[in-house]
């Protein structure tokens, strides 16, 4: 992850996204993309048609420096299970009102590969086994 970008890029996902709260199935796409940043695992981002559920903004909102500003989402009565950038900046424009969700609070996979959630409580990065490297977000990591 050192050799992802900075600033961050958007990239296409080749494999199958699907995220889950129990049994209940969230999304399921295909044309799922991923934003790769330095140092961090990179988060998974659904198109809105593709979602199977609603999602309800929470009320809280949040600012990053690259996307623009993001709104938090509830999923099935989870708080701030996922997000979306509601104004984005011009370089994610294609990413507007797209959604990703954290996997701490519900179970996502990339292709079978259950995704374990980035560490810390900041990020909502997608760890797969794939990835190598330290990671941004765990215990000593502030300073990155």
């Amino acid at each position: 992850m050192w050799d992802y970008p900075r600033p961050p890029i958007i990239q296409r996902v080749e494999y199958e996204i699907s995220v889950f709260f129990k049994e209940k199935v969230i999304a399921r796409t295909k044309k799922g993309v991923r934003v790769l940043e330095t140092a961090s695992a990179p988060t998974y981002y659904i198109p809105p048609d593709e979602l199977l559920v609603e999602v309800v903004p929470s009320g809280h909102e949040s600012f990053c420096e690259w996307k623009g500003v993001g709104e938090s989402l509830n999923v099935l009565g989870q708080p701030g299970a996922g997000w979306r950038y509601v104004r984005v900046f011009e370089e994610f424009s294609r990413i507007a009102n797209w959604v990703s969700f954290y996997p701490s609070k519900l179970d996502c996979f990339i292709g079978k590969e259950k995704v374990r959630p980035q560490p810390g409580t900041l990020y909502g990065g997608w760890v797969t086994d794939f990835l190598s490297g330290p990671i941004k977000g765990g215990a000593d990591s502030g300073g990155w």
